[in-house]
């Protein structure tokens, strides 16, 4: 693969093992950046990396930076982190269940540098998902989307809407699913959610996300996706079609539980229930 070779990537692991020094035990690649299934004209901004280190002390969870149209981002994870979640949660600003899967499942990652640590971590056989926290960050990404306009970087973080999406849609329908590859929740979604029902629309709206991601834009006109998006996966809160049913002060109770309260999605789901009970009171006048 190439990117394995590249000159970015050789300069950042060179970067990482001064400033680790022995602290460092190993590097692994993750995503889209490393996912050698996903065609050559596929969209590759971010390049992810997994540095597992003896001690996050002094570290912080993450690091990110910009290289040239290259975003860089970093975490920091242990050993002993993989084996506790409880540690992860504290360390980590991920998802336990995503990250887990990634590093163990050779398919999810790449060793760039170092000892794989892959048989010193859990199995994924019982893992339990916390599907609020998995859920969750399909919606900040979506929140990130309505914040930065129509602007290149708001189409961007629409598209990581919708992965993120598609892997929750993936291991609720199939606590089996251990793939993270954008190719593999395709198929998955594509089998799961059959033509002619409400449900398929999340398959179509990850495919439309990831052919932006080959193309370099949308089919359709960003702004009314956008807004249709919106509108159509937190409906399917209210309707029960994702883990558990929510109603408007539950939604808004979720959306507060994280990221800092996602304000622009409270805001919509606040004026989506003063409408509800606006009809409800005029329909009661009317009778």
């Amino acid at each position: 693969m190439k990117s394995l070779s590249s000159p970015l990537i050789t300069g950042i692991i060179a970067d990482l093992k001064k400033k680790l020094g022995v602290n460092l035990i190993a590097i692994y690649g993750i995503g889209s950046c490393f996912d050698d299934s996903l065609p050559e004209n596929f969209m590759k901004n971010d390049i992810d990396l997994i540095a597992i280190v003896r001690s996050t002390k002094s570290l912080g969870k993450f690091s990110i930076k910009e290289i040239g149209k290259k975003h860089i981002f970093i975490g920091y994870n242990t050993i002993e982190s993989y084996n506790n979640k409880k540690i992860f949660d504290e360390i980590s600003g991920a998802n336990y269940e995503w990250s887990l899967i990634c590093i163990k499942h050779p398919e999810n990652s790449k060793l760039l540098y170092g000892t794989d640590i892959r048989n010193q971590i859990p199995e994924t056989t019982n893992i339990q998902f916390d599907y609020d926290n998995i859920l969750i960050r399909g919606f900040y990404h979506l929140e990130k989307s309505f914040k930065n306009g129509l602007r290149d970087i708001a189409k961007l973080e629409y598209s990581k809407t919708l992965f993120k999406f598609g892997f929750y849609f993936c291991v609720l329908h199939d606590k089996t699913f251990r793939h993270v590859s954008l190719t593999e929740i395709r198929k998955k979604l594509k089998k799961l959610f059959k033509p002619d029902t409400n449900e398929r629309q999340i398959f179509i709206y990850f495919d439309n996300a990831l052919k932006y991601r080959i193309k370099g834009d949308y089919d359709s006109d960003f702004h009314k996706l956008q807004f249709k998006a919106r509108h159509y996966f937190i409906s399917l809160l209210r309707k029960g079609k994702t883990h558990r049913m929510m109603d408007y002060a539950e939604i808004k109770a979720f959306f507060n539980s994280y990221f800092g309260g996602l304000p622009i999605l409270k805001v919509f789901v606040r004026n989506l229930d003063i409408t509800k009970h606006l009809k409800k009171k005029s329909k009661k006048n009317i009778s």
